[in-house]
Protein backbone atom coordinates (compact mmCIF):
# COMPACT_ATOMS: atom_id res chain seq x y z
CA UNK A 1 0.00 0.00 0.00
CA UNK A 2 2.87 2.39 0.76
CA UNK A 3 4.43 1.79 -2.68
CA UNK A 4 1.11 2.58 -4.37
CA UNK A 5 0.84 5.83 -2.41
CA UNK A 6 4.43 6.79 -3.24
CA UNK A 7 3.80 6.21 -6.94
CA UNK A 8 0.55 8.19 -6.74
CA UNK A 9 2.54 11.02 -5.13
CA UNK A 10 4.86 11.15 -8.14
CA UNK A 11 7.71 8.72 -7.47
CA UNK A 12 8.90 7.30 -10.80
CA UNK A 13 10.68 4.41 -9.06
CA UNK A 14 9.84 2.55 -5.87
CA UNK A 15 12.12 -0.08 -4.36
CA UNK A 16 10.46 -2.73 -2.23
CA UNK A 17 12.97 -4.66 -0.12
CA UNK A 18 12.75 -7.49 2.35
CA UNK A 19 15.16 -9.86 4.05
CA UNK A 20 15.34 -12.24 1.07
CA UNK A 21 14.27 -10.31 -2.04
CA UNK A 22 13.76 -6.93 -3.55
CA UNK A 23 11.74 -5.49 -6.43
CA UNK A 24 12.12 -2.26 -8.32
CA UNK A 25 8.96 -0.74 -9.75
CA UNK A 26 9.80 1.73 -12.48
CA UNK A 27 7.21 3.80 -14.33
CA UNK A 28 7.96 3.99 -18.02
CA UNK A 29 6.05 5.62 -20.83
CA UNK A 30 7.33 3.14 -23.40
CA UNK A 31 8.79 -0.30 -22.74
CA UNK A 32 8.58 -1.39 -26.37
CA UNK A 33 12.37 -1.08 -26.57
CA UNK A 34 13.00 -4.35 -24.80
CA UNK A 35 16.65 -4.33 -25.85
CA UNK A 36 17.26 -1.46 -23.43
CA UNK A 37 16.04 -3.58 -20.49
CA UNK A 38 17.85 -6.83 -21.31
CA UNK A 39 21.29 -5.71 -19.99
CA UNK A 40 19.76 -5.50 -16.49
CA UNK A 41 19.50 -9.30 -16.63
CA UNK A 42 23.00 -10.12 -17.87
CA UNK A 43 23.44 -12.96 -15.36
CA UNK A 44 20.35 -14.86 -16.60
CA UNK A 45 20.48 -17.93 -18.81
CA UNK A 46 17.21 -16.86 -20.40
CA UNK A 47 14.68 -14.13 -19.81
CA UNK A 48 10.96 -14.85 -19.53
CA UNK A 49 8.74 -11.80 -19.92
CA UNK A 50 5.04 -11.84 -19.16
CA UNK A 51 2.48 -9.65 -20.86
CA UNK A 52 4.53 -7.77 -23.46
CA UNK A 53 2.80 -8.68 -26.72
CA UNK A 54 4.47 -6.13 -29.00
CA UNK A 55 8.00 -6.47 -30.20
CA UNK A 56 10.17 -8.59 -32.44
CA UNK A 57 11.28 -11.32 -30.06
CA UNK A 58 10.23 -14.98 -29.63
CA UNK A 59 6.98 -15.47 -27.70
CA UNK A 60 4.90 -18.24 -26.18
CA UNK A 61 1.18 -17.52 -26.38
CA UNK A 62 -1.07 -18.61 -23.53
CA UNK A 63 -4.54 -18.83 -25.04
CA UNK A 64 -7.74 -19.35 -23.04
CA UNK A 65 -10.74 -19.50 -25.40
CA UNK A 66 -13.15 -18.86 -22.51
CA UNK A 67 -11.79 -15.30 -22.15
CA UNK A 68 -13.08 -14.36 -25.62
CA UNK A 69 -9.82 -12.70 -26.67
CA UNK A 70 -8.40 -13.22 -30.17
CA UNK A 71 -5.87 -15.89 -30.99
CA UNK A 72 -2.54 -14.24 -31.84
CA UNK A 73 -0.31 -17.04 -33.17
CA UNK A 74 -1.86 -16.99 -36.64
CA UNK A 75 -1.00 -13.30 -37.07
CA UNK A 76 2.25 -12.85 -35.12
CA UNK A 77 5.24 -14.66 -36.67
CA UNK A 78 7.19 -14.12 -33.43
CA UNK A 79 4.96 -16.57 -31.54
CA UNK A 80 6.92 -19.83 -31.52
CA UNK A 81 4.51 -21.99 -29.46
CA UNK A 82 1.10 -21.92 -27.82
CA UNK A 83 -0.17 -23.22 -24.50
CA UNK A 84 -3.90 -23.90 -24.70
CA UNK A 85 -6.47 -26.54 -23.95
CA UNK A 86 -8.44 -25.24 -26.94
CA UNK A 87 -8.72 -27.20 -30.16
CA UNK A 88 -6.10 -26.83 -32.89
CA UNK A 89 -4.51 -27.09 -35.32
CA UNK A 90 -2.15 -24.19 -34.80
CA UNK A 91 0.77 -23.03 -36.97
CA UNK A 92 3.15 -23.50 -34.02
CA UNK A 93 3.76 -26.32 -31.51
CA UNK A 94 0.89 -26.69 -29.02
CA UNK A 95 1.19 -27.56 -25.34
CA UNK A 96 -1.43 -28.27 -22.75
CA UNK A 97 -1.15 -25.52 -20.10
CA UNK A 98 -0.66 -28.21 -17.45
CA UNK A 99 2.35 -29.67 -19.31
CA UNK A 100 4.90 -27.64 -17.37
CA UNK A 101 7.75 -30.06 -18.12
CA UNK A 102 7.00 -30.00 -21.86
CA UNK A 103 6.79 -26.22 -21.99
CA UNK A 104 9.99 -25.86 -19.96
CA UNK A 105 11.83 -28.33 -22.23
CA UNK A 106 10.64 -26.44 -25.32
CA UNK A 107 11.78 -23.08 -23.90
CA UNK A 108 15.17 -24.42 -22.78
CA UNK A 109 15.84 -26.21 -26.09
CA UNK A 110 14.42 -23.55 -28.38
CA UNK A 111 17.07 -22.30 -30.80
Amino acid sequence: DDSRRLRAAGASEVLIAGARRWALIHDANDISNLAALVPRFADCDFLLIEGLKAGAFPKLEVFRPDLGKPLLCREDPQIVAIATAGPGPFPVPQFDPADIAGIAAFVINWP
